[in-house]
């Protein structure tokens, strides 16, 4: 059936949940409260990155590793950096100034904290 994503009518305050990729309509007010986009973009490897999928990237020498979980807001994906400048940078940001980034899974995550 598919996940339910929260929306929000920016005329009165309505909220609810609704399929992604749609337009919604607010049954309260009758005005637009959203359209729902499933963002995805790709990451260095090629591999589908979407909104709650862990991602990192290096930079420097010798290399420091910034690792964040991605959200959406104003319909792009950003990723929050903690402990360097700026503190969240939207994916064609990460492109530019750091070359690209890649998607972290659980399994890689899990050895990484091993490493450590």
């Amino acid at each position: 059936m598919g996940e339910l994503l929260p929306v929000e009518c920016g005329a009165c305050g309505w909220t609810g949940r609704r399929k992604p990729g749609r337009a919604v309509w607010c049954p309260k007010c009758g005005s637009l409260a959203g359209f729902q986009v499933d963002l995805q973009d790709r990451d260095s490897d090629g591999l589908l990155v979407k909104a709650g999928d862990t991602i990192s990237f290096s930079f420097g020498i010798p290399p420091r590793r910034v690792e964040g979980i991605l959200f959406e807001r104003d319909g792009q994906l950003i990723m929050p950096c903690e402990g360097v400048t700026p503190k969240e940078a939207t994916l064609d940001m990460l492109r530019r100034h750091v070359g690209g980034f890649w998607k972290v899974d659980r399994l890689a995550r899990d050895q990484y904290a091993d490493d450590a």
